[in-house]
């Protein structure tokens, strides 16, 4: 026998009932294809897993929907002549993506639509798997930046631990995700010496982004303070003031400078 619950206006509903209204929620409403835009491909994708759209040429940009918060829009990167972009879809369904690029040559802006259709599931590993030629089943090579983006949306700290060492040596490594990655491990107080190394990798090769560095000097500062085996107050105290001095009107001078003034009164100017 059905279990029969009130709903509105004090009719029943069914436990099958109350199925079927969940994933109902849990799916898109269908997409209005736009005039003026081409639809230039269909691909699919499985929901809660990254996807890449690749596009041919460079200059593309991604024009995100209004009040559509179930595609995430993850990293751009470039691959030969064209463009990859990385997203996420948190719901099954279809989705209409607008991307747009500028062409000076020719004076025209080029708009286009990628539908996506996200899945619940994708195929099991017996599925997938292919045998060669002399017997053998085929290993799929790992893809440590596909890897590392699952992680890190499933907030899985060890995971995304043991994936950046092969992710930090990729020549297409992107900044954004190696800073997604440091700010999330820190929120998680995982691994401080790899922290600090993502925090290197992100000074020495990326010194123009200068709008990240407080925050990244901050957070140095902050791992230097923790109980590790690194711990050392003298170089915590450096980089609160560097952080103090130089960057002003960052919104992380303020806390350097309780840190200062906490380290001056108990550790360094202790009357």
């Amino acid at each position: 026998m059905e279990k029969k619950e009130s709903g509105k206006n004090g009719e029943k509903q069914s436990s099958s009932d109350q199925t079927r209204m969940k994933k109902n929620e849990e799916k898109v409403s269908p997409p209005v294809e736009k005039e003026d835009t081409k639809v230039l491909n269909e691909i699919s994708a499985v929901k809660g897993a990254p996807a890449e759209i690749y596009l041919d040429g460079k200059g593309w940009i991604y024009l995100p929907a209004q009040g559509v918060d179930d595609v995430r829009y993850i990293d751009k990167k470039y691959t030969g002549d064209g463009t990859v972009f990385i997203f996420f879809f948190d719901k099954e369904g279809v989705r209409l993506l607008d991307f747009e690029r500028q062409d000076n040559s020719k004076g025209i802006t080029e708009k286009y639509q990628i539908k996506v259709t996200a899945t619940g599931k994708g195929g099991t590993e017996e599925s997938l798997s292919v045998i060669t030629d002399s017997g053998e089943p085929f290993q799929k090579e790992t893809d440590p930046a596909e890897d590392l983006m699952t992680a890190l949306n499933g907030r899985d700290a060890r995971s995304v631990e043991e994936i950046l060492p092969d992710y930090l040596i990729l020549p297409d490594r992107s900044p954004d995700v190696i800073f997604q990655a440091l700010r999330f491990l820190f929120k998680k107080k995982g691994d401080v010496k790899l922290q600090m190394d993502l925090i290197d990798n992100l000074l020495t090769y990326y010194p123009d982004d200068m709008e990240r560095t407080p925050e990244l000097l901050y957070i140095m500062a902050q791992l230097l303070e923790t109980n590790s085996p690194l711990k050392d107050l003298k170089k915590a105290y450096e980089y609160y003031q560097i952080v103090y001095t130089r960057y002003p009107v960052s919104i992380y001078s303020d806390k350097a400078l309780e840190r200062i003034n906490y380290l001056d009164r108990h550790y360094f100017k202790v009357r």
